[in-house]
């Protein structure tokens, strides 16, 4: 947690823990609220764990603290000096004991907050609902009032996600696209923003897999609205406040709960809607509004009656069918088509998704990181979707897991279990039940 001491203003914690979160590092104040020095061995056994401390001294080099300290450091120790100005960060220039800790400067890079909505009008509603009994809804969408921080686009985000894609060598055009924008936006220092896109092909060929995996490798905030199966025409705008059991939309709730104002928000099956409109509703318009830069800026939840800005998010679409998705909503978007990946595309996924299964369901500590070559050309070479690899993967794990005779027994196998295939077995034949 960030502590502010009693000389930092709330706009230097921001800048400061924007800039140390953007260099991977952890921090520390020399000084909590109340003035008390941070205790050095508290220091001590974080360091211990293997994370990256840095001690930061505001308003001047506080030298009984620093030497109280100093025993502690390692070559993974930051020393950060902030000046009365905040225009930036340096390392004390005092002499110092040998030692490994590591002397480094960062450039500022100042958080960038905005408002979602007007915070007064926002106020005025949310008085309106405490009046009707609705104090936990009240409580939660109030923080739409707060300001949210921007992510900013950074060269760790555009190696990121091209390392990603030289690993799995698939989507070259949706890949070349996003790395395009996202080199921009690095070198401009402006807010992340992957735009409007639609991906669209078969089904199980790792749409909402890609998806997923590019949120989480941008280290963006990520909502996902599956629309095939939901007739809920509410989804997006939520219901008028009138109704007993009304409620806001999952966009309001979503960014209301939201630290930053540009996540990603993923609307899976969008070539459903066409059988989703419902008498309470249809999500074409709300998606529309979205998708359309000048209206998402005034995108209007039901149950709020006040404006949410939501031009500083991205979108991602899945569809299945093209042919069945409107031509207002194409208009709005950058479609890519996905092919089904190859046998060789399947195998580079395969190690891929070994390991990020191995963490999904909690079991990496037992098995050995590295997988035979040969085992995953033969699982590949029984699939022939990106849904199918994962259920045959998640398959393969739990068939290894079961070949240990006990819990104790797989406790002691820590990094030595390897991946085993079951045996293949002919699907048994379909049979009819019933008077036919």
């Amino acid at each position: 947690m960030l502590h502010l001491p009693l000389e930092c203003t709330e706009e230097v914690a921001l800048q400061l823990e924007y800039t140390l979160a953007e260099n991977r590092l952890n921090y520390y104040w020399n000084s909590d609220l109340n003035g008390e020095p941070i205790s050095p061995p508290c220091v001590k056994s974080e360091a211990n764990e293997g994370t990256k401390p840095v001690v930061c001294c505001l308003a001047g080099l506080d030298a009984e603290f620093l030497a109280q300290l100093w025993p502690y450091l390692n070559s993974s120790t930051v020393l950060l000096l902030v000046d009365d100005e905040v225009s930036s960060w340096h390392l004390p220039a005092a002499s110092l004991p040998a030692n490994n800790a590591t002397m480094k400067q960062i450039n500022v890079q100042p958080a960038r907050m905005v408002n979602l909505v007007d915070p007064q009008k926002l106020e005025i509603q949310m008085e309106a609902q405490l009046r009707t009994n609705r104090p936990e809804k009240t409580a939660e969408l109030g923080k739409l009032g707060h300001p949210k921080q921007l992510i900013l686009a950074s060269d760790h985000h555009y190696y990121a996600l091209l390392k990603f894609y030289e690993q799995q060598k698939q989507h070259h055009e949706f890949f070349q696209v996003l790395l395009r924008r996202i080199k921009h936006q690095a070198a401009t220092h402006a807010p992340l923003h992957l735009g409007n896109l639609l991906l669209i092909g078969p089904a199980g060929n790792g749409k909402s897999w890609l998806c997923a995996e590019v949120c989480r490798i941008l280290e963006v905030p990520m909502l996902c609205i599956q629309l095939s199966g939901n007739f809920d025409g509410m989804l997006f705008q939520g219901s008028s406040a009138q109704w007993n059991n009304a409620d806001a939309g999952r966009v309001a709730k979503f960014m209301a709960g939201c630290r930053y104002a540009n996540p990603v928000i993923v609307i899976e099956e969008v070539d459903k809607t066409v059988s989703m409109s419902s008498g309470k509703g249809d999500y074409t318009d709300a998606m529309l509004m979205l998708l359309e830069k000048q209206n998402s800026r005034q995108f209007m939840d039901n149950f709020l009656a006040t404006p949410i800005n939501m031009e500083h998010a991205s979108f991602m679409l899945t569809a299945n069918d093209l042919e069945r998705i409107s031509s207002p909503m194409l208009s709005r978007v950058r479609v890519f088509k996905t092919e089904a990946p190859t046998a060789a595309e399947l195998q580079r996924l395969a190690s891929m998704l070994y390991h990020s299964l191995l963490e999904e369901m909690e079991c990496g500590q037992f098995f050995d990181s590295k997988v035979d070559n040969a085992i995953l050309c033969e699982l590949a070479s029984r699939c022939d979707s990106i849904r199918s690899l994962k259920a045959a993967l998640i398959e393969a794990i739990e068939f290894s897991v079961d070949v240990v005779e006990d819990p104790n027994a797989l406790r002691k196998l820590r990094g030595q279990l390897t991946l085993r295939l079951p045996p293949v077995t002919p699907q048994a034949a379909l049979r009819r039940i019933g008077f036919f």
